[in-house]
């Protein structure tokens, strides 16, 4: 099985980069062939020493570097990295995103969309808007401009059977199933909340 990812590593660090690697590291270890989609090549093992990682997980990543120009930035793109090679990832048996997916990856056999928190359930519900977004006027027309530039890219209803979807609280899962009504969403803790509550919900 051939699985892809579309990510920039060590583009905003934190705490995004280690799940984002654990994946990674959990799928080379099942015998997966793992392959990155990144405009910043360098992340990955950027990531990896900063989160103390082996570093054998960037030898049997196969990195394909993806020119975004600099000026444009997340999410914006990881779309322009998921257009420019969609007939190339239409290969795959499974395509990784994180919190949003772009529009043309709906065409893809198979998305798997692992959910901090999604700028589309922010923008859809109001929720969570980021403090300097709300309380200034600069903030809001950017906040503004985002929204009207986002609904153009990105998938804002994500009731497709190609799509499933993790979340890792309930917060998270509820917005997410009221905002973009999935049709497969699994709920899996965080190890650090010492949760262990798994749930799986299907329709259609």
């Amino acid at each position: 099985m051939n699985i892809a990812i579309v990510y920039n590593f060590a583009e905003h660090p934190g705490g995004g980069d280690l799940v984002a690697l654990n994946i990674v590291e959990a799928l080379l270890e099942k015998g997966y062939a793992v392959s990155l989609y990144t405009s910043l090549p360098e992340g990955i093992q950027k990531a990896v020493q900063y989160f103390g990682k082996n570093l054998k997980i960037v030898e049997d990543v196969t990195i394909k570097r993806i020119d975004v120009p600099k000026i444009i930035k997340h999410p914006y793109n990881i779309y322009l990295i998921t257009k420019r090679v969609l007939s190339e990832l239409m290969s795959y048996n499974l395509v990784i995103f994180f919190d949003d997916i772009p529009k043309p990856a709906q065409e893809l056999k198979r998305v798997l969309v692992y959910v901090h928190y999604p700028h589309a359930a922010r923008i859809i519900l109001n929720e969570l808007v980021p403090y300097r977004y709300r309380y200034n006027f600069r903030g809001k027309i950017i906040w503004k401009l985002h929204n009207l530039l986002f609904r153009q890219y990105f998938l804002m209803n994500w009731n497709k059977p190609n799509i499933f979807v993790i979340v890792n609280t309930t917060l998270t899962q509820d917005h997410v199933m009221k905002a973009l009504k999935p049709m497969y969403v699994t709920k899996i803790y965080l190890p650090s909340t010492g949760g262990a509550d798994h749930q799986v919900r299907e329709e259609g």
